[in-house]
């Protein structure tokens, strides 16, 4: 066995471009997850490089993804509550089973994955940024207060009385 270079109580990690080797190296024999189970926020920093781990931490609540992709994302715990995908084209990010309790979930890529068809009734802030385009499905999700739907989003709206009963924020984007 290797022993684990993070401790086991760690609960925020962020890594940066000048760590994507080294952690890279240390991960590859370590036993599934290779994260600490402890971990609660995990944030890959602007030019992380490495790969993906195969699983993520079992109680992980913040997930950020880098700019450059990474390949798919692993499956997301249920525990995730914000997801924040950063990057240059996450057109291959497959967000198609989005956690049940996702609370927020920010796309600040100039390239952004299509939404799966039911979002999670606990999503309370969506943010569409980039060059997102494609139409939203209803139902919304029941809780949403918050909705930015970004620079070139370009869809017809559904009516008022379609549109989610508790919204507060509403962002329509230069192109709209």
């Amino acid at each position: 066995d290797i022993i684990p270079l993070l401790p086991q109580g760690l609960k925020t990690l962020v890594l940066d471009s000048a760590t994507d080797e080294f952690v890279h190296f240390h991960t590859q024999g370590l036993k599934s997850p290779p994260l600490p189970e402890s971990l609660r926020t995990l944030t890959y920093g602007y030019v992380f490089k490495g790969p993906y781990p195969a699983e993520l931490p079992p109680r992980l609540e913040c997930l950020t993804t880098p700019y450059y992709p990474m390949g798919p994302l692993p499956p997301l715990p249920s525990t995730l509550r914000k997801l924040f995908i950063v990057g240059e084209d996450t057109t291959d990010i497959p967000i198609g089973s989005l956690p049940p309790n996702l609370e927020v979930l920010e796309m600040q890529a100039p390239c952004s994955p299509h939404l799966p068809k039911r979002l999670p009734d606990s999503l309370r802030k969506l943010v569409l940024g980039g060059t997102y385009g494609f139409g939203l499905h209803q139902p919304w999700p029941r809780n949403l207060v918050y909705l930015d739907l970004g620079d070139k989003y370009n869809q017809v709206l559904p009516p008022k009385e379609h549109m989610p009963p508790h919204l507060m924020y509403l962002r329509l984007g230069k192109n709209y």
